[in-house]
């Protein structure tokens, strides 16, 4: 009875001590390094829809967005809860990282303690991870339900003494719609699972399995698009809608000359990896993929072999599948958070031979990978992460260094050399925070929650660049009902001046610059401003550095003009 009030206790510590690790990297990531809103990006795409679930105004239709569940409903709930706003907005994508984090660790539970901690450690601090962990984005959900799909088929490989084919496979499929909900580029992982499926089929093993989770998946798919159907007159409109979002852009292979499909084929995604600190998780995982029979790689005869075969697979697959069903077109090679669902199985497939490496020096040819990518980042002038996987270099070496009796408790060794690690890796997001602190963002956002707010009880016109606008319409919780109405300074001239009774004008060097809009552009009375030609018709209300940021009241809307 003790012993397994003592396996239980060590069972609740070592998740504790996990969920509190990742718990302070993000919050702390989220206080002091918020990096806020592009203004054109996908977030604020995703926060429209999402208020316009708590508005009761969501409807379907051709912004591609608003077919992305997942994301979108979960931020309407804590919308819903909290109040629109970027905390509240951040709240779930935290969640959905540290549920990954922590099912990591659930993978991860029955090896020694520290196996776990390096590992959701890896997992937390990838810049990547790190980065979207507080934005409205659906690649999170898209790395938790994707990892969730091979933990169910390794649970019940591995780990399920009386296996239920029926409640596996309900769960696989279940999980496997939560994805598509989430985005389309679950599509990646298909083969992947198909190849399993291949492989069980030749074993004759698990066959009922998958014959139920096609079936359950196939009711599923069936009532989804049903859905669709009902709400837009086609099953296939969530496919049109992106077809109508899509613009010619770097990725648009097949549109541009067929070096660009080349590159992208070749070298292009690894050079992305290694310039974005994601190859980190997979040099380290290098053991991993180099350990095993080519047997029992094709039999997934254990549980390491499998994760093995998993990040393989899902690397080569995310390398060349398909996103199009009409013609060949990979996966975007210009944006890695496309790619996040692998950092979970890289974690989980080489966090058991990285600690072997720390205690017993076993697998130093990590140190070869390490070294390969630290030289290709440098000859490439990839300054942030050179500086980062030179770190790991030194880290790595020192434990080819040092005698396994320099301390009397080998113990401290790996732990010393976690928290070394652990320093290399949070580099690249330490200089990001530091980059993320000169935008300024959350300074503009209050101040703008200072002066302006959504139940204004008079009419107030606030002319700004085209980015601020949009941060404006976000910040008044994108209500139709609201008396505070932004518009760029372009917009301006063409709105009736007099359906208002309060004018500003809100500048922003920084979102001015990302808008494209040159100096020369602005208004006359700004200039007057800067130029030190007083106007008692401009009143600077509120400013924050020096002038970077000004919220003006214009007591003469003619100013606008």
């Amino acid at each position: 009875m003790n012993n397994l009030e003592n396996h239980n206790n060590s069972h609740k510590l070592y998740y504790l001590i996990g969920s509190a690790l990742v718990s302070f990297c993000l919050v702390f990531h989220y206080l002091y390094g918020y990096y806020g809103h592009y203004g054109y990006d996908d977030v604020l795409g995703y926060m429209y829809q999402a208020t316009q679930v708590v508005h009761g105004d969501f409807t379907l239709g051709d912004d591609h967005y608003a077919y992305r569940w997942g994301i979108i409903f979960l931020t309407a709930l804590s919308y819903s809860i909290f109040g629109i706003h970027d905390t509240a907005g951040a709240l779930m994508p935290m969640l959905i990282t540290l549920s990954t984090a922590l099912l990591v660790m659930w993978v991860l539970r029955k090896y020694a303690l520290e196996v776990g901690i390096l590992a959701v450690m890896i997992f937390t601090l990838n810049e990547w991870t790190l980065f979207y962990s507080d934005k409205v984005m659906p690649d999170i959900l898209v790395a938790f339900t994707g990892f969730g799909l091979f933990v169910v088929l390794w649970h019940l490989r591995y780990r399920a003494k009386e296996p239920s084919p029926v409640k596996y496979a309900l769960l696989f499929s279940s999980i496997l719609l939560l994805a598509f909900l989430s985005k389309e580029t679950i599509i990646l992982l298909l083969p992947v699972f198909f190849l399993i499926f291949i492989s069980d089929i030749k074993q004759g093993q698990y066959q009922k399995f998958w014959g139920l989770s096609i079936l359950f998946s196939i009711i599923l798919f069936i009532l989804y698009f049903s859905y669709i159907k009902l709400q837009t007159g086609s099953f296939m409109y969530r496919f049109k809608a992106i077809e109508l979002g899509g613009y010619f852009n770097p990725c648009s292979y097949d549109q541009l000359p067929i070096e660009h499909m080349i590159e992208r084929l070749t070298y292009g995604l690894l050079f992305l990896f290694t310039k974005l600190s994601l190859m980190v998780c997979l040099v380290l995982a290098l053991p991993s993929l180099f350990h095993h029979k080519l047997k029992d790689l094709l039999n997934l005869s254990n549980e390491k072999a499998f994760w093995a075969v998993a990040l393989i697979l899902s690397f080569l697959s995310s390398y060349y599948m398909t996103i199009s069903y009409k013609t060949y077109i990979p996966m975007c090679g210009t944006d890695v958070r496309h790619y996040l669902y692998l950092v979970p199985l890289a974690v989980v497939s080489g966090a058991p031979y990285l600690y072997e490496f720390f205690t017993e020096k076993k697998y130093a040819y990590i140190l070869l990978g390490a070294l390969g990518v630290f030289i290709l980042s440098y000859s490439q002038s990839y300054e942030i992460t050179y500086r980062s996987y030179l770190s790991i270099l030194i880290v790595l070496s020192l434990r080819v260094l040092i005698p396994l009796n320099i301390l009397r408790d080998k113990k401290h060794i790996p732990i010393l050399l976690t928290i070394g690690l652990t320093i290399a890796l949070a580099l690249p997001s330490w200089f990001a925070m530091q980059y993320a602190l000169t935008l300024e963002y959350t300074h503009q956002r209050d101040l703008i929650y200072k002066h302006l707010s959504p139940d204004a009880p008079q009419k107030t016109l606030v002319v700004t660049n085209s980015i601020q606008r949009n941060f404006g319409e976000y910040y008044m919780q994108f209500r139709k009902d609201s008396k505070v109405k932004f518009v760029t300074y372009e917009d301006s001239k063409n709105i009736d001046l007099n359906n208002y009774q309060e004018f500003y004008i809100f500048l922003n060097g920084h979102t001015r610059y990302g808008s494209g809009l040159d100096w020369e552009e602005l208004p006359k009375c700004v200039h007057d401003h800067f130029g030190g030609r007083h106007n008692p018709n401009f009143e600077v209300i509120d400013s924050y550095g020096k002038d970077r940021i000004l919220l003006c009241k214009i007591k003469d809307p003619n100013l606008l003009r």
